[in-house]
């Protein structure tokens, strides 16, 4: 699989040596990111693909070497999970659009409850992905702040600032959008 990204036989040789050095590292670094056996193999594929391109950049000290793999392990775990949770929130949006509206509640209210989910998602595609990420893993997702502060490898109080954030930059943009009650 690699071998295309490594033609010359030194360059090969190289990240078979590291390739089997850090293997389990970087498997365990992605698996403590996503916690799903399978996502983790794919998240590590990714980050061997990486390593495989950048080859000749990789620093030559054995410390060095082993943090920047464990860095991009981690960024590629991150990804995945990004790239999941979009596909899900996508799934999850094409069947909120085809909802059917209860008999107890009238039509009108029902468009207005999706007209504001819909200017709720706009907004959300309008903010930094810092903020957003955050605010759909708690509301959407149901994760603890612990939990996503871990995801992040950043504190519990800047995963909640950030989500302190992120909701008055949502409600600001709803306001703008007239939606008053935001």
């Amino acid at each position: 699989m690699f071998q295309p990204l490594l033609k010359k036989e030194d360059r090969r040789e190289r990240f078979k040596d590291i390739y089997l050095r850090y293997h389990r590292d970087v498997f365990s670094k992605t698996f403590s990111v996503l916690r799903n056996h399978h996502d983790a193999e794919d998240a590590a594929q990714e980050a061997w693909t990486a390593i495989a391109k950048n080859i000749d950049s990789l620093p030559t000290d054995d410390d060095a070497l082993r943090a920047t793999l464990l860095t991009v392990a981690k960024y590629k775990a991150i990804d995945l999970f990004r790239r999941r949770c979009r596909k899900e929130e996508m799934t999850e949006e094409l069947d909120a659009a085809d909802f059917e509206v209860p008999v107890s509640e009238t039509v009108f209210s029902a468009v207005c409850e999706k007209e504001t989910a819909e200017a709720i998602v706009f907004c959300l595609k309008e903010m930094d992905e810092k903020y957003t990420d955050i605010l759909r893993l708690y509301y959407l997702q149901g994760i603890s702040t612990r939990e996503i502060a871990r995801l992040f490898s950043m504190s519990v109080k800047t995963v909640e600032t950030r989500l302190a954030r992120g909701r008055a930059i949502l409600c600001k943009k709803l306001k703008e959008k007239g939606y008053a009650e935001a």
